[in-house]
């Protein structure tokens, strides 16, 4: 997610949505997850209204290159900006405590060592299911990951938990300075801003194919900021492909 290739290539329209089966076009858009990873790393629920009335934003799934999958339609908030890589953000990603972003993946595989990452691509590659992506993130995360909880958004079903990037890493001794999540199928990389930095993962099984929603931020973020990111979060609508 930093502001390459990495995170989410994004296709900018402000058509209508088209609804998903069993959900009204005139239905409230909203995420429900059904329980809740640790309360320190949640993020509340939105109490701020933008300054500005937010504009509606189709995002793909981002990466080396635009692959085939389900779209979100998300809003953007006013002091948001649409990432040339594919994703919303806001503030500064080289000042990173004073920055937050939210996108989606499909991704491809992760890295068994996420700062020696160029050798270390897990193999076999990640298996193909919800399962199998969250599993494997817990694996490698260990206890910079919360446990997988059942979640729901905009009636899609899967795994959401958190992953915290350790506080005592120092990426300058990672490879090429980075700290790495995963890489996508378009061949780009996620990679982390800095220590100490939380990601929340929804991985959904959207009509048989897994899509990740990831949002961002630090722990310096300010409530109001959080709450902010939360109700983008709550926009989400899912265009399947």
């Amino acid at each position: 997610m930093h502001v390459r290739s990495v995170l989410l290539a994004l296709t900018l329209m402000m058509a209508a949505c088209a609804p998903n089966e069993g959900v009204s076009s005139s239905s409230q858009p909203q995420t429900t997850i059904t329980a809740s990873p640790t309360s320190s790393t949640t993020v509340p629920t939105a109490t701020t209204t933008a300054t500005v009335p937010p504009v509606s934003t189709v995002l793909l799934p981002w990466g080396g290159e635009v692959v085939p999958g389900a779209q979100l339609r998300l809003i953007v908030p006013d002091g948001w900006s649409i990432g040339d890589g594919g994703y919303i953000s806001k503030g500064d990603p080289d000042d990173p405590p004073n920055w937050m972003a939210a996108g989606s993946s499909i991704v491809a595989n992760i890295f068994a060592d996420r700062c020696e990452w160029v050798t270390t691509r897990l193999n076999p590659l990640v298996g193909p299911t919800v399962d199998d992506l969250a599993t494997a993130f817990a694996e490698v995360w260990g206890f910079d990951a919360t446990v997988p909880v059942d979640v729901v958004v905009d009636g899609f079903a899967g795994k959401g938990m958190v992953l915290t990037v350790p506080t005592g890493v120092d990426f300058a001794d990672c490879d090429q300075g980075h700290f790495q999540g995963w890489v996508d199928a378009g061949g780009g990389y996620r990679w982390y801003q800095g220590p100490g930095q939380i990601e929340q993962l929804w991985i959904l099984d959207v009509e048989g194919d897994r899509l990740l929603i990831n949002a961002t931020h630090f722990p310096e973020t300010s409530p109001q900021d959080r709450a902010e990111l939360q109700q983008i979060i709550d926009s989400i609508q899912i265009e399947s492909k």
